[in-house]
């Protein structure tokens, strides 16, 4: 079974180098695993490292890196980005990662002994948010059967900013009924990066200050999930996505 690590990427190379060693050395200790790396326009020295980065972290035996670039975009699009991750990779599950996501040594061999026993549709990790409905679990990081993620339209791409594009996808999810499980937190870590890096990369330009910025990002994105949520939508981007234009 090949399990896909798929990282987005736009002017954060800089967080990259700190975390791919680790995703490196956690994918070389069970194989096969696919390391998809997704360019979104990236103006810094993204393909260099990427090319240096194949020299010098070589990988085992049934590990393999795809790499793959998106021309002409001048803003970041978090959830287009993911999706172009899955379209480029070819494994049985999918795992997104981001370039501030460091994995223990033991993430992908204890993820894979997960799937292979009990088959999950989907896995995160992170906090749960009660509904009447139950519990959904919620997390960055979202494990997924390939073929369930683009079924289920992948995320919507309305999300362009970091909003609540991980509780969007993790509802609709829970709504088609697949099988879940939560993985543990402690397997991977966050390292810290300035707010303002990421910030900078997404069509913001009308607002000034921190603050400012998340109240506008959950301002506008917020009534999408809301709204998706009410519908009970199963299947997000009707007229198309993961597209690379």
């Amino acid at each position: 079974m090949i399990i896909s690590l798929c990282i987005p990427n736009m002017n954060r190379t800089h967080d990259l180098k700190k975390v791919l060693p680790s995703i490196v050395e956690s994918a070389n200790i069970s194989p096969p695993v696919e390391i998809v790396v997704v360019n979104y326009s990236s103006r810094d020295d993204l393909e260099t490292y990427m090319e240096m980065a194949r020299n010098t972290m070589p990988l085992v035996d049934g590990n393999f890196w795809t790499y793959a670039k998106l021309n002409g975009k001048q803003y970041y699009n978090s959830a287009h980005a993911r999706n172009l991750c899955v379209m480029a990779s070819g494994g049985e599950y999918i795992v997104q990662l981001a370039t501030d996501i460091a994995l223990s040594n033991e993430f992908v061999d204890r993820v894979r002994g997960i799937l292979e026993i009990d088959r999950p549709a989907w896995m995160c990790e992170g906090g749960g948010i009660v509904r009447r409905t139950g519990v959904i679990w919620i997390g960055r990081l979202l494990i997924c059967l390939r073929d369930e993620f683009i079924a289920a339209g992948g995320y919507d791409e309305r999300f362009k900013f970091y909003a609540p594009e991980d509780k969007d996808i993790c509802s609709r999810l829970r709504r088609r009924g697949g099988k879940f499980l939560r993985l543990p937190k402690s397997l991977i870590t966050e390292i810290a990066t300035p707010y303002r890096d990421k910030l900078r990369n997404l069509d913001l330009t009308p607002f000034t200050g921190e603050t400012q910025v998340r109240r506008a990002m959950a301002h506008l994105m917020q009534p999408i999930y809301e709204a998706n949520n009410k519908a009970g939508v199963l299947v997000a981007n009707p007229e198309g996505w993961g597209k690379w234009e």
